[in-house]
């Protein structure tokens, strides 16, 4: 994923490797059994249960970081609509993404300040 694309999916990192980037600084490395791509997804699905149609809630939700393989990797991918189904069924899941995406968002953040 790249910064800027619409962040309509996340992803589920079942084999390999990637590396999160911002501005060429390595924010995180992830490795199996980790996910990518909940900060924009998170707001996508917050909009959808505000009732906003699909189309206007993916609108300017953009991704906040680069995502690359480092290895061959095996993914998993959950789109918006599903994933917000799954939250409702597992508020849990919510809330542990949540936490996720709150301490990736500062760190991309913080990234993209100090090169300004």
């Amino acid at each position: 994923t790249k910064v800027g694309d619409v962040g309509d999916t996340m992803f589920f990192l079942c084999e390999g490797a990637c590396q999160a980037t911002v501005n060429g600084e390595v924010l995180e490395k992830l490795s199996s059994g980790q996910c990518f791509g909940e900060v924009a997804l998170l707001k996508i699905c917050k909009k959808l249960q505000q009732g906003v149609r699909k189309e206007d809630a993916v609108a300017g939700v953009v991704r906040i970081a680069n995502v690359e393989a480092v290895s061959d990797c095996q993914l998993l991918q959950l789109d918006a609509g599903d994933a917000c189904s799954l939250m409702k069924k597992a508020p849990s899941l919510r809330y542990s993404l949540e936490m996720l995406s709150r301490s990736r968002s500062d760190h991309a953040s913080h990234a993209r300040s100090n090169v300004e």
